[in-house]
């Protein structure tokens, strides 16, 4: 996964690096687009013309309030104040000034600007006394040439300081694009990175499990981290390890019993044969025992007995070996499991066996084997009292049948004995498995085929308070592709 990851990093890098040159020309273009409207040199002649508009205009005010001064015209004198604040007074007045009427101009007028407003200011003295005090007159421009000007003049600077700062403006746009191409390129490349590891993790945990499951770690499983597709791929990994899990222990199961069923048929064959011949001999031995001696009769007698019993156990050793190995074909029919129930209260009687679901399970039906299925009620109900004889417990075995909301029927086996340890409730149904002193631990094993073999399934649990539950499920109607009678 560590080759993928670096290929996707790869890509991703490419496809990040890749558009910055045509994104950057195309910048730069934008730029240059932009500013070349401004920067042309019939924009700044309009703008000095437009200037030179606003001097002559202000000229000719000038020239009109000359002509008023020296026509007489009433004329406005500036106050102290806005003398000081202009210092009007620090500028020296020339040495001869030019007549004007009964005036002598010593300064030129002049525009004298103030927040939006502007004016214009000179300075004279009485033509009839050379040492008359010099004085300002002032005079107030219209409003719209004022703003005209200001307008005029702002925009003229403005072209002069873009012109100016051009080429800084232009680095200045680069910078600031680069920056932000940059900032964006490693936020997306971080995020490019957290989704390939989140999508080359899930991968590599796959990789992993297929690689155990390989060796044969049947039981190994993927963490579901991610949903999407990558997470159903995890989850139909999974699901198939649990499936060839399962079909590996029914395998391991099937091979066994083959190989006990094949071990049991031998035995069988081969210990029923001498058992007829021996008890023969003892009984013949037993009746040509010539009378007189009592006590060596009766010492014959007792030895008969011996082997005729220990034959009569090995002969049902051999019908258990037989049995296992020739287990019924099964042949279901629709059941009702009130008969079956009444049938095996008639067997134990109340105080062995309880049945408690529905009036002795009236009502449910099923499809089963009739025999084949009492065997294996009788098998469980005789280990269930068994358990409870063990455990010192005298309460009848309860016995039940309902109908299951998942489909199918439910058939419940409890007692109330010491239960059976979660480390031997896997291997109950193995032929090699008993807790009795006789027998060879065949009874569930067969009890299990039968039950598999009616299309259902049989597991062991613990009882709410103390003791187990064997818990088969069978099914009401016939299986898909089976037949019945």
């Amino acid at each position: 996964m560590k080759r993928l990851r670096l290929q996707l990093i790869a890509v991703l890098a490419l496809a990040i690096v890749l558009p910055l040159w045509p994104a950057a020309f195309a910048a730069r273009e934008l730029f240059e687009r932009s500013f070349e409207p401004l920067l042309t040199s019939g924009l700044t002649e309009s703008a000095e013309a437009g200037l030179d508009v606003v001097r002559a205009a202000m000229q000719e005010h000038k020239s009109r309030w000359l002509e008023a001064l020296e026509r007489g015209d009433a004329r406005d004198t500036l106050d102290t104040a806005r003398r000081e604040r202009w210092r009007l007074d620090e500028r020296r007045p020339p040495e001869s000034g030019t007549a004007l009427g009964a005036l002598v101009l010593l300064r030129s007028p002049e525009v004298v600007t103030e927040d939006s407003s502007a004016v214009l200011v000179t300075q004279v003295r009485s033509a009839a006394s050379a040492d008359a005090a010099p004085v300002w007159l002032v005079r107030a421009l219209p409003d719209s040439l004022v703003r005209q000007a200001a307008r005029l003049s702002r925009g003229a600077q403005l072209l002069q300081a873009l012109r100016l700062e051009r080429d800084a403006l232009h680095r200045s746009f680069q910078a600031t694009f680069l920056v932000v191409y940059l900032a964006m390129a490693a936020f997306v490349l971080g995020l490019g990175l957290w989704l390939t590891s989140r999508l080359t993790r899930p991968l590599a945990d796959l990789a992993e499990g297929i690689d155990a499951i390989a060796s044969g770690d049947l039981g190994a499983r993927v963490p579901e981290r991610s949903d999407g597709e990558i997470g159903t791929l995890v989850k139909r990994f999974n699901a198939m390890a649990e499936r060839l899990q399962t079909q590996q222990a029914e395998l391991g199961r099937l091979e066994r019993l083959t190989a006990w069923r094949q071990a049991a048929r031998f035995l069988a064959h081969e210990i029923k044969n001498p058992l007829t011949p021996i008890q023969l001999a003892a009984q013949t031995m037993r009746d040509a025992c010539p009378p007189g001696d009592e006590r060596y009769l009766a010492l014959v007698r007792e030895s008969a007995a011996i082997i005729e019993e220990e034959v009569l156990g090995m002969r049902n050793l051999v019908s258990e070996f037989s049995e296992f190995a020739r287990l019924p074909e099964i042949r279901a029919s629709r059941l009702d499991s009130g008969e079956l129930a009444r049938d095996l209260a008639t067997l134990y009687g109340p105080s062995q066996l309880a049945i408690t679901a529905g009036g002795e399970g009236a009502g449910v039906e099923l499809w089963a084997d009739r025999d084949p299925l009492k065997r294996v009620l009788v098998n469980l109900i005789d280990n269930a009292l068994a358990a409870q004889r063990s455990a010192g417990v005298a309460q009848p075995v309860e016995l039940s049948f309902a109908t299951l909301a998942a489909g199918g029927v439910g058939v419940r086996v409890r007692d109330r004995g010491t239960g059976i340890p979660d480390s031997d409730k896997r291997r109950v149904f193995e032929p090699d498995y008993t807790t009795k002193s006789d027998g060879m631990g065949l009874g569930l094993a067969i009890v299990e085929h039968l039950v598999r073999h009616h299309g259902g399934t049989i597991a062991v649990h613990d009882a709410p308070e103390r003791g187990a539950v064997f818990a088969i499920t069978l099914p009401q109607a016939p299986l898909s592709g089976g037949s019945g009678s």
